[in-house]
């Protein structure tokens, strides 16, 4: 895994800096498109938030690229000014690094609970880009899972966890209590919707600013009152405090303006970046203005036990999937050595061929799962010398006459997450099915046929790194390439999967299911008569409905 990131952050780089590389969405999707032209650059995600800027390049074998000048240059900044603030981090350090911002704990704000989606949507942004290759995936949505484990698992005692509730507890200290001030919220966004929020629980009377209002699509938080954005001056008269938080390249409030009005507030919050409030209000007799650099906490604090554990449990299953990934070329020289072996005894016939490679492939996935905690491309290479070496000895083997039945087994899946890469008929079926076994299914793809409302469905494409965290996968597109990518990320993390159009890449194999009173049957033959198979399941159902 040849990974570089750089980044600054509120650790070393100021606010005035850090705006000098703080992007709009559309502005990191170009910056994505025109780093991952870089040579060298295989894969790239760009990480832009009001506390950091940081850039995750996955690179071609070789001397790796300096991702801060990089992302300068493409920005059009004078990388000089930045050189000392950014942080540059390779390989498990990155990766750990990432995890733990994804958590919080790398946060101004400590234990934050925004960035994880924030660190989702630079992955999306990627994605849509086209840059994110499958070690960036697959990096990303680890972190994204260790930031959401850490996030539900961990308590962060005495310490606000956003900065919106870290700004609204700065302003009840400043004016010794909220109840009954009158506050203007700019902003409708997320950080926006949660101060109001926040402000209407500690008893503000909060009127919110809008740029347009429909019906149905616009959120306006309880208890709040609005008033259009155009309007935000003279909704400003006779406000106690203003707190502003939105996306735009623009001040939000102006000193000039601000100073023109009969009574103004008095005390500001700016919680974006770039910054709303323009800084020189600060300047003006009578005004407070806080900035996102006031709210922090104190930086020497340690990463509690239990938050290290998930990280260090995420860590080590990218270090699976990455040993996995680098196997492959291993285990592919082994199967293709047994199958030279066993070719080379008195097997005729393009069938019989067919078969040895295909039981050759199964055989060695199979092998493969089971062992994965324990291989490395240096065993497989030595397993296929020695097997290449002998395979002169000739021995006299044969082929089965008839392929094996398959072992029923039966599993709780209760509570339990099942991934259904695929939204045609059969996926959809299969996701049905386990979930009246009380699994927890989530289906991936860009279409799906409807669907039980107690199944998620995610309308995207499948991308490397979704089945972490799964306990049981089917792969039921009409897609080979990508059943055989879900099938292979299956294996890496020893999770059974059920490749709908390839037998020898599954794991498991889905049966017919026959249900009757307290009773259930699965039904699967040996995969060459499925006309069969159905008619068998068909009978089995009625004999199920008639027991007393």
């Amino acid at each position: 895994m040849n990974l570089i990131m750089t980044g600054l952050d509120w650790h070393k780089a100021p606010i005035d800096l850090r705006e000098g590389l703080s992007f709009t969405r559309n502005q990191v999707l170009e910056l994505d498109r025109r780093l991952a032209r870089r040579e060298g650059v295989e894969g790239c995600v760009l990480l832009s938030t009001c506390n950091r800027t940081e850039l995750y390049l996955s690179c071609a074998e070789g001397p790796l690229p300096d991702p801060g000048r990089l992302l300068c240059a493409e920005a059009g900044v004078d990388h000089a000014p930045f050189e000392a603030a950014f942080v540059t981090r390779t390989g498990e350090e990155a990766a750990r690094h990432l995890m733990e911002v994804a958590g919080g704990l790398r946060s101004q704000i400590w234990g934050e609970d925004q960035i994880v989606t924030q660190v989702k949507g630079a992955a999306a942004a990627a994605r849509e880009a086209g840059t994110a290759d499958g070690v960036l995936e697959t990096l990303f949505r680890n972190a994204a899972a260790a930031g959401k484990e850490i996030k539900t698992r961990v308590r962060f005692i005495g310490v606000p966890r956003s900065a919106a509730r870290s700004a609204v507890g700065r302003l009840e200290a400043h004016l010794g209590g909220l109840k009954g001030r009158k506050a203007l919220v700019i902003g409708n966004g997320e950080m926006g919707r949660l101060s109001a929020s926040l402000l209407h629980e500690a008893a503000c009377a909060v009127t919110i600013t809008l740029r347009s209002y429909h019906h149905g699509e616009t959120v306006v938080p309880a208890g709040c009152a609005v008033t259009p954005y155009e309007e935000r001056y003279k909704a400003m008269e006779d406000m106690d405090l203003v707190l502003s938080a939105t996306t735009s390249p623009h001040y939000t409030v102006t000193a000039w303006e601000l100073a023109e009005l009969s009574h103004p507030p008095r005390v500001l919050a700016d919680l974006a970046i770039p910054r709303d409030i323009e800084p020189q209000v600060a300047t003006l007799p009578g005004f407070t203005l806080y900035n996102v650099d006031d709210l922090g906490v104190d930086a020497s604090r340690e990463i509690p036990p239990e938050a290290a554990e998930i990280v260090e449990k995420y860590l080590d299953r990218l270090s699976q999937w990455e040993n996995y990934r680098s196997c492959l070329p291993g285990l592919e020289r082994v199967k293709q050595a047994v199958a030279a072996r066993v070719l080379s005894t008195d097997l005729e016939g393009p069938e019989a061929r067919e078969l040895v490679e295909l039981a050759v492939s199964r055989a060695v996935d199979l092998l493969s799962g089971g062992l994965k905690d324990n291989l490395t491309p240096e065993d497989l290479e030595r397993c296929a010398a020695k097997i290449e070496v002998h395979t002169a000895a000739r021995p006299r083997w044969s082929l089965p006459p008839e392929k094996h039945f398959r072992f029923p087994l039966f599993i709780d899946l209760v509570g339990k997450t099942a991934v259904v890469i695929g939204g045609g008929v059969v996926a959809c079926r299969r996701a049905e099915v386990l979930s009246r076994f009380g699994a927890e299914v989530k289906v991936i793809a860009p279409r799906c046929k409807p669907l039980d409302g107690r199944i998620q469905w995610e309308g995207r494409p499948y991308a490397p790194g979704d089945l972490a965290g799964a306990a049981i996968a089917v792969a039921a597109t009409d897609d080979r390439a990508v059943n055989r990518a879900v099938g292979e990320e299956a294996r890496a993390l020893g999770i059974p999967v059920s490749v709908a159009d390839a037998p020898d890449e599954c794991t498991f194999f889905f049966p017919a299911v026959c249900t009757g009173d307290n009773i259930v049957a699965g039904v699967a033959g040996r995969g060459d008569d499925h006309a069969r198979t159905a008619r068998a399941a068909k009978a089995i159902r009625a004999v199920l409905e008639g027991l007393e």
